[in-house]
């Protein structure tokens, strides 16, 4: 009886364990759309989801425990800047920060002081922003330990990063519904709160970097009512 409950703690620590970079994208972006009012959308869902699977893939690369745990680490924490940046600007400028608003950008920078100020109004936010990275270096050996290193690991964390992308964004594409459908954000045009609201955060970044700096856009012909 001792040994099975030994073995079903041991697998719910190791479930624990895989699931902690996704359960943190997740959150992030959810706390990031309530504060920001938007709606988390089914395709946001599994977009975050497919991030996560590639920050995991990535990890899992090296077959040493603390490289992978620090890799994890390192690029959920980049994350997790990339929202509580994007959220002070939003306290700023009432906007967020891509290719049209970089002007905005060195505003922010030359008002040290209000950045200071904002930073000092929202701490209690910030902290729940830097929760889920907490959390990873509090249990950070629970998780070395229960993270084992198998070759077909990166494998499988790949095809799950492709397989939720891919069914994702073939979900989106035949979405044609609205004026500003999502297969019409996806492929033809930037629309900075309807992305937001579409597809979450770091999907929209990677929109503005293809239309506002890699000038790619679509000859698909959605009907815009």
């Amino acid at each position: 009886m001792g040994e099975e409950k030994k073995k079903s703690k041991g697998l719910i620590l190791q479930i624990a364990a895989y699931l902690a970079v996704p359960v943190s994208i997740l959150y992030t972006e959810l706390l990031f759309s309530l504060l920001l009012h938007y709606r988390m959308s089914l395709y946001n869902v599994g977009f975050s989801l497919a991030a996560a699977a590639l920050i995991m893939t990535v990890s899992m690369l090296f077959p040493f425990r603390r490289v992978q745990y620090a890799i994890a680490c390192v690029l959920t924490g980049l994350v997790t800047l990339l929202y509580l940046t994007q959220f002070l600007y939003n306290r700023i400028f009432s906007t967020l920060y891509f290719v049209q608003s970089l002007k905005g950008a060195g505003k922010a920078a030359a008002f040290a002081d209000i950045l200071f100020g904002k930073i000092r109004d929202n701490a209690g936010w910030i902290l729940l922003f830097l929760l889920p990275l907490v959390l990873l270096l509090i249990f950070q050996r629970i998780f070395l330990r229960e993270i084992k290193y198998m070759r077909r690991i990166p494998a499988i964390l790949l095809s799950v990063f492709l397989v939720i992308g891919a069914g994702t964004t073939a979900a989106v594409l035949t979405d044609k519904d609205g004026a500003l459908s999502p297969r019409y954000l996806f492929l033809n045009s930037f629309v900075q709160e309807k992305s937001l609201s579409d597809f979450g955060l770091i999907t929209t970044m990677n929109l503005d970097l293809k239309y506002n700096v890699l000038n790619l856009k679509s000859n698909d012909e959605a009907d815009i009512d």
